[in-house]
């Protein structure tokens, strides 16, 4: 599990694994890719990546990728996908590529476009 937000609590940025979803523990207190909610993560290709989200303090959305071999160590596969930041999409792992779905900006404007990438970098 990877940061979020919550109205008692605001940001949470931590990571926190699970063997079996029960009992958690918190592994990373401050992750590179900093605060953000509505982000994706998925495993692709032997990697966990995370795509997006936004942070409402800052008033900012992201189109970043990261990725990691173990969850972490994190590097930046790209600081500006071609793809509009944004928060709320989808994204998943098929045919050997990722696909990202469309997903909200800030505000009212919402996507409905579809992007594919074969490492993360490139789409």
């Amino acid at each position: 599990m990877v940061g979020g937000w919550s109205p008692e609590e605001g940001y949470g940025i931590g990571m926190w694994k699970s063997e079996e979803g029960l009992d958690w523990a918190e592994f990373r207190s401050r992750p590179p890719f900093g605060n953000r909610e509505g982000q994706r993560v998925v495993e692709f290709n032997g990697k966990i990546f995370l795509l997006g989200g936004v942070n409402y303090d800052q008033r900012k959305v992201f189109n970043d990728v990261w990725s990691s071999s173990d969850g972490e160590n994190w590097q930046v596969a790209t600081n500006a996908a071609p793809w509009s930041g944004r928060w709320d999409f989808d994204v998943a792992a098929f045919k050997d590529k990722l696909w990202l779905v469309g997903g909200m900006s800030i505000g009212s404007v919402g996507y409905g476009d579809v992007w594919s990438s074969s490492d993360g970098a490139t789409w």
